[in-house]
């Protein structure tokens, strides 16, 4: 089995998505700290405190059909600076790179006022 590698820059819109939604930075490990190549896989767990998700009117079945920020601002900020080079793309890319390198599809998951990512890696094949 080929495997693509994904560096860290490949997490960056799911780190930008922390700033957006002004998750509190002290929650868990910083992503660059839990990406070693064994993982079989990957989550991404964001707190709305209360708040239904998803906040902003998109359904977890249009992710990556329908793009909204819930900070446009700091969106616009991170663009501008070349922080990610793609309006709106994260969540199409990362279901582009697990398709690429034959890996399960991203799971999007809402649960109670959490929202989970979880990325499968391909295990012991690696």
């Amino acid at each position: 089995m080929e495997v693509v590698e994904a560096t860290i820059d490949d997490f960056d819109s799911e780190k930008i998505n922390f700033y957006q939604r002004r998750k509190n930075k002290k929650l868990g490990t910083p992503i660059e700290e839990i990406v070693p190549e064994y993982l079989e896989k990957i989550g991404f767990l964001k707190r709305f405190n209360g708040r239904k998700t998803p906040t902003i009117g998109v359904e977890i079945e249009n992710l990556g059909k329908q793009q909204r920020t819930r900070n446009p601002l700091i969106a616009k900020i991170l663009f501008e600076m070349d922080y990610f080079d793609e309006w709106g793309q994260g969540i199409n890319k990362m279901r582009h790179l697990m398709k690429d390198a034959k890996l399960p599809e991203p799971v999007f998951e809402e649960i109670g006022d959490e929202f989970k990512v979880t990325l499968f890696g391909p295990g012991e094949d690696f």
